[in-house]
C-alpha cells in the first residue's frame, strides 16, 4: 500500500514538472533604476546618465546622446548632425513581460527621411501613432556570449482618411536582465538608432560631461558578460 501510494506520488510529480513551465522562463523583469553618473558600456563608446531632465534619462559621451524614459522607452538617439526624436517618449509598462504593448499618440523629427513612401511626404499632414509591444525572448550573441533578451519592436503608425494604418517606421531593441538594461537597438528606418552593449559588458573610460575621460568607470562589470583579462 506504502510502496502504491508512492509510486503514485512520484507519477503526479512528474507529470507537474512536464506540465509547468521552468521557474523565471517567463517571469514579468522588473524595472531597473539609474543614479546619476552610471556608465552604460555601449560598443561605440561608454555612455554616462549626466542627468534627468523632465522625468528622462540623459546618457551622453564625447559624440553622441540617448535619451530613455524611466521606464526605459525610447525618447530620442543623437549621433553628430543625425536624429531621431519622439515627442512623447514611450512608456513602457513594467515589470515586462513577453505580450505587453501601449499605444499613444505622438510625433517625431528625423534628420533622415525614411524608406516607407509616406514618411516624409505626410510630414505634419496627419495624426500618428506609437506603437510599442514587447514580443517574445530572443537569444541573442553579445560579442562572444550568448544571453536572453526580451524584444520590444516600435511602430509608428500614420493615422490617414484615405488609408489607415500607414507604417511610417520601425525600431527593434532587445532588454536583458541580466545586463539591466537594454543591450541592443536595430534601426533600419533611419539608421541612426543602432547600438549594441560592449562584448565585455564594461567600460575602461567614461566621459564625464565635457567629453573628457575618466576611470571610475573601470572594474563596473556587468552580470553574466566575460571578465576582461587584468
Amino acid at each position: 500500500m506504502l510502496r502504491s501510494a508512492h509510486v503514485a506520488a512520484v507519477i503526479l510529480l512528474t507529470l507537474l514538472c512536464s506540465t509547468l513551465p521552468a521557474a523565471g522562463a517567463e517571469d514579468p523583469v522588473p524595472l531597473p533604476t539609474y543614479d546619476i553618473g552610471h556608465i552604460w558600456p555601449l560598443a561605440d563608446a561608454a555612455y554616462e546618465l549626466v542627468r534627468m531632465e523632465d522625468d528622462v534619462y540623459v546618457f551622453a559621451s564625447p559624440n553622441a546622446e540617448i535619451r530613455l524614459t524611466r521606464s526605459l522607452g525610447l525618447v530620442s538617439v543623437r549621433r553628430g548632425d543625425d536624429f531621431v526624436e519622439i515627442m512623447p517618449g514611450a512608456q513602457l509598462t513594467w515589470p515586462l513581460k513577453a505580450g505587453d504593448w501601449g499605444t499613444s499618440r505622438t510625433e517625431w523629427r528625423a534628420s533622415r527621411q525614411t524608406p516607407t513612401p509616406w514618411g516624409r511626404q505626410l510630414w505634419g499632414m496627419t495624426a500618428r501613432r506609437l506603437t510599442w509591444s514587447a514580443e517574445a525572448w530572443d537569444e541573442i550573441a553579445i560579442g562572444p556570449t550568448k544571453v536572453r533578451a526580451l524584444r520590444v519592436v516600435y511602430h509608428m503608425v500614420a493615422d490617414l482618411l484615405a488609408a489607415r494604418e500607414v507604417l511610417e517606421w520601425e525600431i527593434t531593441a532587445w532588454y536583458t536582465p541580466d545586463a539591466g538594461g537594454l543591450v541592443r537597438a536595430v534601426d533600419r528606418s533611419f539608421n541612426v538608432v543602432n547600438f549594441e552593449l560592449s562584448p565585455s559588458g564594461r567600460s575602461a573610460r567614461a566621459p564625464d560631461a565635457c567629453g573628457r575621460t575618466r576611470s571610475t568607470a573601470a572594474g563596473r562589470h556587468i552580470a553574466g558578460f566575460p571578465s576582461p583579462a587584468s
